[in-house]
């Protein structure tokens, strides 16, 4: 049997956390789209590029300059491949990787670069300062079956991370002179996975309504509602990284909980 005093805490539902509409766009983040030669990947699997992100949001894909080789324009061309996503720490790429995304060849074109977008099976979650790298796996298999090569530029112009053609048993990169051509996809909200309020009355009529997780820097709005149509904003926090912790006077028999996040 439920106390009363328990009623209008079950009345308290977390809904979702949802980010402000307006800023659902996908857009780029870092951006380096100039290339002045293309090379295949001596590595491949362990050759790729770090960069270091300038936004908190979802990361959702690489874009990169692709063109396809082989023996001839009849012969077998272009690789399918994947693209890996892995943090660095201390200049050390780790593993397993992030997440990943592959790409077929049919839009590969023989000795032609194309922009290609891949997108990650699982979107990321970045923020401002993290430095990431991306590696990339050809699985054709080469030779007559034909590889790609990838734009990129010479003089080393992208100054937040670098190019490199492998990394050692520990993750140790060796920075090559060269830039991968490419762009990080994300879109300006963190998607993250719904989660329930925790809610608990702490007597004389009070609640204390708790976030299980924050992302650092990112502002979290508490929003009531009588009856799921109107909300009100009740007040906001800064994410630490860590819960957040709202305390509320419990004025309605029936009253709604929610967070946004902006």
């Amino acid at each position: 049997m439920l106390r009363n005093d328990m009623k209008p805490i079950l009345q308290a539902l977390l809904l979702t956390v949802l980010s402000a509409l307006d800023s659902f766009a996908q857009t780029l983040d870092v951006s380096q789209p100039d290339y002045s030669t293309t090379n295949d990947l001596s590595r491949s699997g362990e050759s790729g590029q770090t960069f270091t992100c300038t936004k908190s949001a979802t990361l959702k894909g690489v874009r990169l300059y692709v063109e396809g080789e082989g023996r001839n324009s009849t012969s077998p061309y272009g690789s399918e491949f994947i693209v890996s996503l892995h943090k660095v720490v201390d200049g050390k790429i780790q593993n397993p990787p992030i997440t990943s995304g592959s790409v077929t060849k049919e839009a590969i074109q023989f000795r032609v670069p194309v922009q290609i977008d891949v997108y990650f099976d699982q979107p990321h979650i970045q923020y401002s300062g993290d430095v990431l790298a991306f590696t990339i796996l050809g699985t054709s298999g080469g030779g007559d079956n034909g590889w790609n090569e990838y734009g990129m530029i010479r003089g080393d112009v992208y100054t937040q991370g670098s190019q490199f053609y492998g990394y050692s048993d520990d993750g140790s990169i060796t920075p090559s002179d060269n830039d991968f051509a490419f762009s990080t996809i994300i879109e300006n909200r963190l998607i993250l996975a719904p989660e329930e309020l925790s809610i608990e009355h702490t007597g004389n009529n009070q609640l204390s309504i708790s976030l299980p997780n924050s992302a650092p820097g990112r502002i979290y709005v508490l929003q009531g509602s009588t009856d799921l149509s109107t909300w009100t904003d009740q007040s906001s926090k800064t994410g630490t990284g860590e819960a957040l912790t709202w305390s509320r006077t419990a004025d309605n028999p029936k009253e709604f909980f929610r967070v946004r996040n902006e």
